[in-house]
């Protein structure tokens, strides 16, 4: 089904999303003694828009978010309609029950799957297997070494600086040296404590001259790299490359005629051994050991593509990625690293002319990704303002409106308003849409789960009481009725 067609029969189906009942006092006790009006949202709302919960702590931003998102996936799956959602960010209250409610995973978990740290077997590992995925591996260390660079040695430093080198294809020695890189790096993970997958080896292309320099400095007959070796060998060979390399007897590079070493080799070089330039002793390999925590070598594809096939599936699966556990920044990389994946993959289905799922973003702490001096080619950023040409939608929660991108406030069609703690934070919300007429009550506000709601099909800001996660919960929106809203 094409995506006119799919908005077609949503329109003709009348889909909305019964999300709660009027408030026509703002006092709870006078509210529940008055007739109840429910008040819906209809799908057509939902479809690559941006939703934006604003709201103090323990307002039940989480909760409304969540009653929506339920029903969402809800309607996707009983109509089989190509819509995901994906959770990203401190998720945990999303796949596990609390004091404070239900989870969404609880009433969706044949089409839920979470990826986190914790190795639990009902989770997918958010690790990487840092053998294949070099990029994703390089982040993760550049996420624990960065922010204490200049503390390190030159070697570190160089290693950091580079990165995950990308040789000239058409330059056929470039591509062997970096090959040999890629080796030497192996060969740290491993001699770091990084569990190779099964019969993990290294293999790449060196000159004749080059081998007998470094059996000759190793005064021995080594395993020729051109027919691979074990990661154990590679240390040793490795060893007396260096070793050649430093006392001279490497014979040029025969393209170039530089040394056969550059300066990223040497780094790369002096890290797996464990010294300076000098002979000095460093930390070297041993600082990759931090990021341990993030390895699996059972990986065989990227977490990315992993993520993506399951949302391609569309008819309402829920995909959480929980980066409660782990460092903060390390773990809010790779989630931005995997958000940029998923925004590429349906921008390039775009550009073929195909139609790709749509997706609903859902992050929490918005201020966190999306703060007011950030970046505007950031990921996030880019996903609010252009995911709807590709698809993707967003749902943001947050409780400092101030601290977002105004020309992200500036472009989001639904607004689910809890009370506010304070008078910047509301003076705020009163430039956009009707907020201003609400901006004194909104302080006042303390009632959990009451929120002044204005949607993208409505004309006015509605008062609402959310109604909480599944409940009267029915496998199909309702159409409104008369005095319903």
């Amino acid at each position: 089904m094409n995506e006119n067609n799919e908005r077609a029969a949503i329109a003709a189906h009348e889909a909305q999303i019964h999300i709660g009942e009027v408030r026509y006092s703002s006092n709870q006790q006078l509210a529940i003694r008055l007739e109840q009006a429910k008040v819906f949202m209809e799908l057509m709302d939902v479809y690559d828009k941006r939703f934006g919960f604003f709201g103090p702590t323990r307002s039940g931003k989480s909760e409304g978010a969540k009653s929506v998102v339920d029903q969402i996936l809800n309607y996707a799956a009983t109509h089989n309609l190509p819509l995901a959602v994906v959770i990203a960010g401190e998720a945990a209250e999303y796949h596990e029950d609390t004091v404070n409610g239900r989870s969404l995973r609880s009433l969706h978990d044949d089409r839920t799957i979470v990826f986190d740290m914790s190795g639990k077997p009902d989770r997918r590992p958010l690790k990487i297997n840092f053998y294949e995925q070099r990029k994703e591996a390089f982040d993760i260390h550049h996420g624990f070494l960065g922010p204490n660079r200049q503390s390190m040695s030159q070697a570190v430093q160089t290693f950091l600086d580079v990165g995950v080198y990308e040789p000239d294809p058409s330059d056929r020695g470039d591509c062997n040296r970096a090959r040999v890189v890629e080796a030497v790096i192996d060969c740290m993970h491993h001699k770091a404590g990084f569990v190779p997958p099964p019969n993990r080896g290294i293999q790449f292309s060196v000159s004749q001259q080059v081998r007998e320099a470094v059996n000759e400095h190793a005064n021995a007959v080594l395993p020729d790299p051109n027919h691979g070796m074990t990661l154990e060998n590679g240390v040793e060979w490795f060893s007396h490359l260096r070793g050649a390399h430093y006392s001279g007897q490497l014979p040029p590079s025969s393209g170039s005629g530089m040394p056969w070493c550059n300066n990223h080799l040497e780094a790369c070089l002096d890290m797996l051994e464990g010294k300076n330039n000098r002979g000095a002793s460093i930390r070297g390999y041993r600082v990759l050991s931090e990021a341990l925590p993030y390895h699996t070598p059972d990986r065989t594809s990227s977490v990315s593509d992993e993520i993506y096939d399951a949302l391609s599936k569309g008819c309402g699966q829920l995909v959480i990625i929980d980066s409660s556990l782990g460092l903060p920044e390390v773990t809010e990389s790779m989630i931005s690293r995997i958000m940029r994946d998923v925004f590429n993959r349906s921008r390039s289905i775009v550009n073929r002319g195909d139609q790709p799922v749509h997706i609903i973003v859902l992050i929490e702490e918005a201020h966190t990704l999306l703060p007011k001096n950030q970046d505007l080619t950031n990921i996030w950023s880019r996903i609010a303002k252009e995911g709807a040409k590709f698809g993707i939608g967003m749902m943001y929660l947050t409780q400092e409106i101030s601290s977002i991108q105004p020309n992200i406030l500036a472009n989001t069609e639904n607004i689910f308003a809890f009370g506010m703690n304070n008078e910047m934070e509301a003076r705020v919300l009163s430039h956009y849409f009707d907020f201003s007429d609400f901006q004194d009550s909104l302080l006042r506000s303390r009632d959990v789960g009451f929120a002044r709601v204005k949607m993208h099909s409505r004309p006015f800001t509605i008062p609402v009481q959310l109604r909480p996660l599944n409940t009267g919960r029915s496998n199909e929106p309702q159409n409104i009725n008369g005095g319903d809203f």
